[in-house]
């Protein structure tokens, strides 16, 4: 009975395979919207993507704000990724970041239907089929690149691989018009897929020699352009960004060379040689050096968890050795840039794929029944579901998650209530306390304000970037401080900084104290540790004063690395006037904040980093022992805070100890 049924269905083969095709395409993108929406995809690299789309349907082509600051075409930030191009009708009716996720899912899952067509065309076999489909939506990296990495051109070619084996083998490995649709396509999604495509021509020379020569010819030429000539062209650009970064910043001890030279990647690999002639020759010669670099713990783990899920010996088909420029460039990295949820394996996944699915042809000529080959992709998608769990694979983890813990709150909702505590405080008692962290109502208030101001120039944390891409300049803080519309400061954001060899503390306490000495900003809003600033003219201040008033009562607060006194001038909803003094230790990576909690309710509460004082931390930091700073700001709250009575505390700290002074009580209306 159970085979007529199968019989019957493998006769819907691709109506199965389409409604397969649609359940795992909307689950993967449910899920992939809910990191959008928690602000877990960021100006890099969903943001970037969107807002060169987004100029480029502008009249501004290829137009991206590197992390410095600056707005140059793509290739000034060694990438050449023209596929975006074909994104630009789209944005003229819907410009939404998710709509690249969301093709870019259609695109990775379609490859089932080759996957599947490849099995039945050389195994003759529905079943294998299928096992084949499973293992592929089940594999590890792909629920990464679905859920996980956001969107690249690389990501969103890497199918085309599939189908391009799929159109070759269907066609007798003759020339087609599609063939060099996809190969073109495929072109134009990195600078190195050149070298990949040329790597596959030798495959090709095999079954069709003509054919072969002309996919060389064509995809190394493209690579020699791209990797050679483009972007060591534009990197002069790059160059200029960070001297115009330094300058504006005031901290001009960078490390420029590790962004410099004709490949921003460069510093990756500077252990081989300075030009790409000393690392070839370094990596020929020294292989010492090579191995010490890519045999380091994580990259094993990281190759075991690539290859374990197909049973390690798909690796026995050679097809898979066409990828290795992306295996190179991820094994040969001395950064951690080598994981399964890392978009640069993308083209690796197609070409195991591809050789998995050879091999099992391989093995079913070799034996009569097709038993042994059938019994191994049984223990392939076994592995499969083995590796999902070992690394939770985001689709695994989140279906498993699904079914088993749906209703837990629902059978037992007390375990969701918190329990409510109201204590008492004299003035001047503290207490421990947190850094004020991001929720996303917070992020979600920040973005009103960005969509609001709607500013042609804009600034901010790495985390808002992809909601706030779609616009002519969209930097990382503190770059353009000195002329966006809208700034939005994270001190704790160091995203600008890491290829510079430098600690983001020092630009972004500099460029937040040169903004704010500038008067030409005016406080917006703060929740968490953002704070909005627009352009306008201040009402807050944070000054050396000479002395104050000798009937000043100061209460002492702090943690074991720094120590305070704060003393009230006022106090109330409209302005907070307070006096700050130093006693000892160092602001170097601390932070002060505010903190209003409601007197009858402690667990309503609204807490921010005061951005105002941390603008002058360097002040304090060099102030003598009886220099006091008058702080006078004028707090935005947030607008649907409950009113009535609150306590006010005002806090310093790290965020790893931080302490809180109550300083009184204010009424908000």
């Amino acid at each position: 009975m159970l085979i007529k049924i199968f019989r019957k269905l493998y006769r819907y083969n691709i109506l199965i395979l389409f409604l397969i095709f649609l359940i795992t395409l909307t689950y993967s993108f449910l899920l992939a919207n809910k990191r959008y929406i928690n602000f877990e995809y960021g100006k890099f690299d969903l943001g970037n993507m969107s807002q060169i789309v987004w100029n480029t349907s502008q009249g501004r082509f290829m137009e991206v704000t590197d992390q410095f600051g600056t707005n140059m075409p793509r290739w000034g930030m060694s990438h050449v990724d023209p596929i975006l191009i074909l994104f630009v009708p789209i944005y003229w009716v819907y410009d939404n970041p998710m709509i690249l996720i969301l093709i870019q899912h259609i695109f990775i899952l379609s490859a089932i239907f080759p996957l599947f067509l490849l099995s039945k065309k050389k195994l003759k076999s529905s079943l294998i089929g299928y096992l084949i489909v499973l293992t592929y939506i089940l594999y590890p990296a792909i629920g990464f690149t679905l859920v996980w990495t956001g969107f690249h051109g690389i990501s969103f070619v890497a199918p085309l691989l599939v189908w391009i084996v799929w159109i070759l083998e269907k066609d007798d490995f003759k020339s087609s018009k599609l063939y060099w649709i996809l190969i073109i396509a495929m072109l134009l999604g990195k600078e190195e897929i050149g070298a990949i495509l040329a790597l596959g021509s030798v495959f090709l020379y095999f079954k069709n020699k003509k054919l072969a020569v002309k996919t060389f010819l064509i995809s190394f030429s493209w690579f020699i352009f791209a990797f050679f000539i483009v972007i060591p062209h534009y990197a002069n650009l790059r160059e200029s960004s960070i001297s115009n970064f330094a300058q504006k910043t005031g901290v001009f001890d960078l490390d420029t060379d590790q962004a410099g030279g004709d490949n921003f990647f460069f510093q990756r690999y500077e252990y081989l040689g300075s030009s790409y002639s000393e690392m070839l020759k370094t990596f020929l010669t020294r292989p010492d050096k090579v191995l010490k670099v890519s045999t380091t713990k994580d990259k094993i783990t990281a190759l075991n968890n690539l290859l374990g899920p197909l049973g390690y010996i798909a690796i026995l088909n050679p097809f898979w050795l066409v990828t290795t420029p992306d295996l190179a460039i991820v094994l040969l990295s001395k950064d951690d840039i080598f994981d399964i949820s890392n978009h640069r394996i993308g083209l690796v996944i197609s070409g195991l794929f591809i050789s998995y699915l050879y091999l099992l042809a391989f093995m079913k000529k070799r034996e009569k029944s097709a038993t042994l080959t059938k019994g191994f992709a049984f223990v392939v998608l076994f592995l499969t579901l083995f590796f999902s769990n070992s690394t939770n694979n985001p689709l695994y983890v989140s279906g498993k998650s699904l079914i088993t813990n749906k209703f837990i709150f629902k059978i037992f909702p007390a375990l969701a209530n918190e329990i409510k505590i109201t204590k008492e405080y004299q003035i001047g008692e503290s207490r421990l306390s947190k850094v004020p962290s991001n929720n996303p109502k917070c992020l979600n208030e920040m973005v009103h304000i960005i969509n609001e101001l709607n500013p042609k120039i804009y600034t901010g944390p790495d985390y808002l970037g992809a909601h706030a891409a779609n616009r002519e300049v969209n930097a990382l803080f503190p770059a353009r401080f000195w002329d966006a519309d809208l700034v939005i400061a994270d001190i704790f954001e160091t995203k600008t900084v890491n290829p510079l060899g430098s600690t983001g503390w020092t630009f972004n306490k500099e460029g937040l104290r040169r903004l704010v000495d500038s008067q030409n900003y005016v406080h917006k809003y703060s929740c968490g540790r953002i704070s909005a600033f627009e352009k306008g003219n201040s009402l807050d201040s944070s000054q050396f004063i000479k002395d104050s008033s000798s009937n000043l009562v100061w209460y002492d607060f702090g943690t074991d690395k720094i120590s305070l006194q704060i003393s009230v001038k006022k106090l109330d909803s409209h302005q907070l006037d307070i006096f700050i003094q130093k006693k000892e230790g160092s602001f170097l990576d601390k932070t002060t904040f505010w903190t209003f909690e409601n007197v009858s309710d402690s667990s309503i509460k609204f807490s921010f980093i005061n951005y105002i004082s941390v603008a002058f931390r360097e002040s304090l930091d060099r102030a003598h022992a009886d220099q006091i700073i008058e702080e006078i700001y004028h707090p935005k709250l947030v607008s649907n805070l409950p009113s009535g009575d609150y306590k006010v505390f005002y806090g310093v700290g790290d965020l790893l100890n931080a302490q809180e002074v109550y300083i009184g009580e204010i009424k908000i209306l």
